[in-house]
């Protein structure tokens, strides 16, 4: 077993083998590549979570849920060329209003944020471009579990952080996280359950974070359009996606980079960088060929200089 990883991250990968030992190969990959610095961030997330009452006999279950339900809608995708479903009232009393369900995927999802290679990778470049200033105001769409969002109130030192979602339990997640942090006694944040598309601000913000919000939105225009609106020129704007990447719920579907370049475009928005991940460590052009999934970052200007 990899030595840098904790002692509690050592007892949950043994958990969760122990569940699924199909997953034996892909971890033992995995965590090869894990650095000091993600083991530690991982070990303080496991801290966290046994003091939620999410000990790790719960998250190797939730990641075990996570995993196979995945697995579920990629043999569905394989066999359909789609995904599942393809409208938020599908889904939203599925996952997003379904508090028991919807605890377990988050706490499996960010499980996976430490253990699956490219969302490491989506993690670091997040924080890398992420712009170092002083002032500014930061708006989170879709927080999700808020690893990102503590991420960005740890390095960053913006005037205020204020964080959206539609699910009550992703509010609940990501407010129990950040107000446990030592960090809640020197910044401003706030956390609220609200619908994107309703949302208004009087002043533009100077960062927007989406993260793995398109893909599960009925009009991925809508979304975007409104980002142009909630920014400015200037506006540091970080979205990240996937293509051909079924879960659960996932409803609208990227086939290719281009179309979402296009999608960009069309909606008011430059591309300045970009991260592609291709998953098997594929090229991009056999990825899209195959339609094996990707994940997507993107740095995001009204107009790039």
């Amino acid at each position: 077993m990899q030595t840098t990883l904790g002692l509690r991250a050592i007892d949950l990968i043994a958990a969760i083998l122990e569940r699924n030992p199909m997953q034996n190969n892909f971890l033992s990959g995995s965590i090869g590549s894990i650095t000091a610095s993600e083991a530690a961030s991982m070990e303080e997330w496991l801290e966290y979570c046994d003091s939620q009452g999410a000990d790790l006999a719960y998250l190797s279950d939730s990641y075990d849920l996570f995993v196979r339900d995945t697995m579920r809608e990629q043999m569905f995708f394989a066999r359909h060329k789609r995904y599942r479903y393809s409208t938020y009232e599908e889904v939203s009393q599925k996952v997003y209003f379904n508090p028991e369900y919807m605890r377990k995927y988050m706490y499996g999802l960010s499980v996976s944020t430490f253990l699956w290679p490219n969302h490491r990778l989506m993690n670091e470049y997040f924080k890398r471009t992420l712009p170092d200033r002083a002032g500014g105001r930061y708006l989170e769409v879709g927080p999700g579990h808020g690893f990102n969002m503590l991420m960005a109130m740890a390095s960053t030192s913006y005037e205020s952080y204020e964080g959206i979602d539609i699910s009550p339990a992703s509010v609940a997640l990501t407010q129990s996280v950040l107000d446990r942090h030592p960090l809640a006694a020197s910044k401003k944040f706030s956390v609220r359950q609200a619908d994107f598309l309703q949302f208004s601000s009087a002043t533009p913000y100077d960062v927007l974070v989406m993260g793995e919000v398109l893909e599960h939105v009925e009009n991925p225009r809508q979304f975007l359009e409104k980002i142009a609106d909630l920014t400015h020129r200037n506006t540091h704007i970080y979205l990240s996606t996937c293509i051909n990447a079924p879960e659960v719920d996932h409803i609208s579907l990227f086939r290719n980079i281009s179309e979402l370049r296009e999608l960009f475009g069309s909606s008011g928005l430059t591309i300045c960088d970009q991260l592609v991940l291709p998953n098997n460590n594929l090229s991009l052009e056999e990825a899209e060929r195959r339609e094996a999934p990707i994940n997507v970052a993107f740095i995001l200007k009204i107009a790039c200089p």
